[in-house]
This record gives structure tokens, C-alpha cells and sequence, in this order.
């Protein structure tokens, strides 16, 4: 048994699907456009409407994409995007790492964004667990630059979106290792990848803080509409 609580984090798109997370008592909710890839951000005005809608009574986090949206290239000395506009009441903001696997000044891309983030805004570090087919670093790597960083929380996610989920690349002793070494370092771990209903007990058992979920709050895919009832359904597994 453990002796903590995993709370659920949903991604939404829009306000419609933000109010449906804040009625139903989502422990975090994530700002995240799922049409662009695992981390696709939404639009500056959709974030600005959903942080006025939640406005302090949950916390919210916001998907930026990936580092490679903004340094195409390793040698690059400042961004080639313009960074989203982070509203006010955003307290957790993340960035993938597909494709960083090769480099070796990622973590510097890192902090040249970060330092355009609000004062008050934690950095969320991401680890993909199907890291070589996103050629994207080793979680102990991002681990050890999250610390570096002295990031809040790191994200265990999955690059492809193909159906397949965390547990077709990782088995559950690797996810408690991950657990453990992410708590070890003063932070919060957050897992997602394709859960189902089925996988999110595995996940809480591991250790995870926080579970982290779309497609299965989702009517259909990961790309249909949030469902007040599927968020219900995932709420009492992990009560």
C-alpha cells in the first residue's frame, strides 16, 4: 500500500473542456493542444481564457511543444519561436526533449527559455519513455539536468502517439525506479503515456504524484472531447 495520494492531472484545449475539468474536481489542469503532438501548445488566447476561467482555483500548467521548436539546431544562441505568452495563474509550464537525444547543450536551450518565464512559474522537465524513437535523452539524464534546474516536477510521457502507451516500452519496475529517483531529487513525479483505465492503477501503485491523462478522458481519442464521466471513472480508481 502507499502512503500518499496520486492525484490526476487531465489536458484540455479549450475553456469548454477546462470548466468540465473544474467541475469535476481535477487535482491539475494542463493546458495542451493534442492535434500538435504530445506536447502542442494552444493558442495564447485559449490559454488567457482558461486561466481567467480556472483563476486560482486549481493549479495549471501549459505545454510549450519541444525544445526543438525554438533551436532548431544545437548551436543555436536564442530562440527562432517567439515563446507562448504565459498568463497569470499559470504555475507549471513544460517542454519536450524529442530529438535532444544527439545534443549536447539541451539543457542551455533550457534555460534560455526559462529565463523569459514568469517569476513565479515552476519548469516541468519531460522524459519520454519512448526515448529512441523520439531521440530524446535518457530520463536519468533529464533527471539529473531537472534537478540541475532545480525544476518542481518531471513528466514521464510517451513522443508517439500511435496507440501504443508508457507500458509497451517500460515495464512497472522500471516506472517505480523513476518514481523513486525523481522523489529522491526533491521533486514531483508526473506520469502519463496512452494510461488507460486499466494501466493508471499500475502507475499510482509506482509512485507517481501525479497521473496524467488525455485520451482517457476522452470520448474516442486522445484528440475528441473531454467527458465529464470518463474523468469521474478515473477519479474513483484513484480513490
Amino acid at each position: 500500500m502507499t502512503s500518499y495520494k496520486t492525484r490526476l492531472l487531465v489536458s484540455v484545449r479549450d475553456i469548454e473542456e477546462a470548466r468540465i475539468a473544474l467541475d469535476e474536481g481535477v487535482d491539475l489542469i494542463d493546458l495542451k493542444e493534442p492535434n500538435l503532438g504530445s506536447l502542442g501548445r494552444v493558442a495564447e488566447s485559449v490559454a488567457a481564457e482558461v486561466a481567467a476561467l480556472v483563476a486560482g482555483r486549481a493549479p495549471l500548467s501549459m505545454a510549450l511543444g519541444e525544445l526543438t521548436d525554438y533551436f532548431p539546431t544545437d548551436k543555436a544562441l536564442a530562440p527562432v519561436l517567439s515563446l507562448a505568452v504565459i498568463p497569470n495563474g499559470v504555475g507549471f509550464v513544460k517542454l519536450g526533449l524529442a530529438g535532444c537525444g544527439p545534443r549536447r547543450n539541451w539543457a542551455r536551450g533550457w534555460q534560455l527559455l526559462a529565463r523569459q518565464f514568469p517569476r513565479a512559474v515552476e519548469r516541468v522537465f519531460v522524459a519520454y519513455a519512448d526515448h529512441a524513437e523520439a531521440a530524446s535523452p535518457l530520463s536519468e539524464q533529464v533527471i539529473q539536468e531537472a534537478s540541475r534546474a532545480e525544476a518542481r516536477a518531471m513528466l514521464l510521457d510517451t513522443a508517439t502517439k500511435d496507440g501504443r502507451g508508457l507500458f509497451d516500452f517500460w515495464d512497472v519496475a522500471a516506472l517505480r525506479r523513476f518514481t523513486a529517483r525523481v522523489r529522491q531529487h526533491g521533486m514531483l513525479a508526473v506520469v502519463g503515456g496512452g494510461l488507460t483505465l486499466d494501466t493508471i492503477p499500475q502507475v499510482a501503485a509506482a509512485g507517481a504524484d501525479y497521473v496524467a491523462v488525455r485520451g482517457a478522458a476522452c470520448e474516442g481519442s486522445r484528440t475528441g472531447r473531454v467527458d465529464a464521466a470518463r474523468i469521474r471513472a478515473i477519479r474513483r480508481i484513484l480513490s
